[in-house]
């Protein structure tokens, strides 16, 4: 929500907005702001409100305009801060008689001592602030509002006149030097892990020469609280289906940019339920060892459901923080029920949809044919290998060590995406195509690292719940990592009040949870394939 007034077609070359009286506090912390170059963000229309900048003719280039999103808060001159408290706006707009868009948004700030707008004029002069001053400030709010038609600009060519602040070709660089850091990571670890299956097949099963039924009863055992492996599974696969469908399509420009992510995540996430119901049922027909319809109905039910019921909730909390700082990012009562509409009717009778074409087919008897044993129950007297395990083996060296490489891989494009979330939105038009070849190359090494780690601790005879420690060694690893990065970009950020570091560690985290969740199911699916490809060999041979 926002007191400034705009109607559509009609100008105001002066309004009035308010006469703030504010306090010496309030005066130091704005001084401060402004010697730290702050950048005030504004929307209209999902477009950002910019900085108008021409550039000259280089080359073949002819001189054009461009935009860069923001504009700053003040400006020092000689020491002293001065606060920009009077804006002209241009909108600009194009379209026909029946349909019109707004395709500009310019924002020309200025500093005036007084409740004039300038306009055009420099015969003005600037609003200082004195941050050591003892009494009350009374600051003079203006703005103007001009529209402005402008048919060369298509509505969905509306993000082209956006740059990057800074050298955008220093950035191409950095994104091509961190895929080629990435590809240095993955090849390190696909002959690490090529190694290790080589030496699995080739050699040590075969050396071991334990029976059959051995191997059966230590691998091939029903995972504790199985349910929640499997909905934890489900869902991170329909949040890997989404993550990849919105990397391929704004990479391959099939949607545009910015405005709509949040539309295509939306519409990916709730079709993606469909997959999270049917691999939930199908890794609860993997690793139970006797499944039931109305179980496996229940399962696919909840991995379509709990993180959309969780994000729902969070999502509640959060607006109520934000409609009560009157923020026009704030939801309306209208688009809380029209997301639990979607829930309702689209996601859970897509996931339950799922759920029961999974229970017709067995995916794991095409990948492996002929060699698959259903799993056996827990024995009551059944007890786990106490022994110590190896250092490598042990929670507090294995996520550390684990988590490096993935979060090696996605370090860049990470710092790209926090920037493109918390302070330049515009920024992440040019990164889609390099953050789906990151996300290519980050299955690429959390597969790696999931065989690795999951035939070292089998190998050393800890097989109890392996599948659980898969998931969790793949996607806790690099949750430690992305918390930690969170927090370090939490303290870097300048932020003036108690809610905004509490959205932003709410959104961060969810985030984190999201990319980690994937990660688990991906390490999961690849340490099951790895178990039941390896293991079943050994009755064959």
């Amino acid at each position: 929500m926002s007191d400034y007034q705009l109607q559509f077609g009609v100008d105001q070359p002066c309004i009035r907005l308010c006469d703030r009286t504010t306090k010496p506090e309030a005066v130091k912390v704005a001084s401060d702001l402004i010697e730290q170059d702050y950048t005030v963000n504004w929307l209209i229309d999902g477009l950002p409100g910019a900085t108008t900048l021409i550039k000259p003719k280089t080359g073949k280039e002819p001189v054009r305009k461009c935009y860069v999103a923001g504009f700053s808060l003040g400006f020092v001159e000689d020491g002293v801060s001065y606060l920009h408290n009077h804006v002209m706006i241009v909108v600009r707009w194009s379209g026909g008689r029946h349909s019109k868009s707004i395709v500009g948004f310019e924002v020309y700030p200025r500093s005036v001592s007084d409740a004039s707008c300038p306009g055009a004029s420099h015969d003005f002069s600037n609003l200082a602030l004195d941050p050591n001053k003892k009494d009350d400030t009374v600051i003079p709010f203006t703005y103007s509002v001009y529209w402005r038609e402008d048919p060369s600009v298509k509505y969905e060519d509306r993000y082209s006149l956006y740059i990057t602040p800074g050298d955008g070709a220093a950035d191409d660089r950095m994104h091509w030097f961190a895929i080629i850091n990435s590809l240095v990571l993955v090849s390190f670890l696909s002959i690490f892990a090529a190694l290790v299956l080589m030496k699995t097949l080739h050699s040590e099963l075969r050396q071991q020469q334990r029976n059959w039924e051995a191997v059966a009863d230590d691998i091939f055992v029903q995972p504790t609280r199985i349910s929640h492996l499997c909905v934890l599974a489900g869902t991170g696969i329909q949040l890997l289906f989404t993550i990849a469908g919105i990397c391929v399509l704004l990479s391959t420009h099939m949607s545009p940019p910015t405005e709509s992510v949040i539309s295509v995540a939306m519409t990916l996430f709730v079709f993606a339920g469909f997959f999270a119901g049917f691999s939930s049922v199908q890794f609860y027909r993997f690793f139970s060892a006797k499944y039931t319809l109305v179980k496996a109905i229940w399962i696919s039910f909840l991995s379509g459901s709990v993180l959309s019921a969780l994000c729902f909730c969070v999502l509640i909390v959060c607006n109520l923080l934000t409609y009560e700082k009157q923020s026009s990012r704030a939801l309306q009562l209208s688009t809380i029920l029209a997301l639990m509409g979607i829930y309702v009717l689209l996601q859970v009778p897509i996931s339950i949809l799922g759920g029961c074409l999974s229970l017709k087919v067995n995916v794991l008897s095409l990948l492996i044919p002929n060699k698959t044993l259903p799993p056996t129950e827990l024995p009551s007297n059944f007890k786990a290998n106490m022994s110590r395990p190896p250092w490598y083996n042990r929670w507090q060296y294995s996520l550390p060590i684990c988590g490096f490489f993935p979060f090696g891989i996605i370090f860049v494009e990470i710092v790209f995406v926090y920037n493109s979330l918390w302070i330049d939105s515009t920024s992440a038009r040019s990164m889609y195509g390099f953050l789906l070849l990151t996300t290519v190359l980050l299955c690429v090494v959390i597969t790696e690292i999931s065989i690795i780690t999951t035939y070292l601790r089998l190998n050393s005879g800890d097989s109890h719940n392996w599948q659980w420690k898969s998931f969790g060694t793949c996607s806790c690893s690099i949750f430690l990592y992305l918390v930690i990065y969170s927090f370090n970009y939490l303290f870097r950020m300048k932020m003036v009040d108690a809610v905004s570091p509490l959205l932003y560690l709410t959104y961060s985290l969810m985030l984190n949870v999201i990319i980690s969740v994937a990660c688990g199911s991906i390490g999961l699916m690849t340490s099951t394939w790895f178990v039941y490809t390896i293991y079943t060999s050994v009755k064959t041979d």
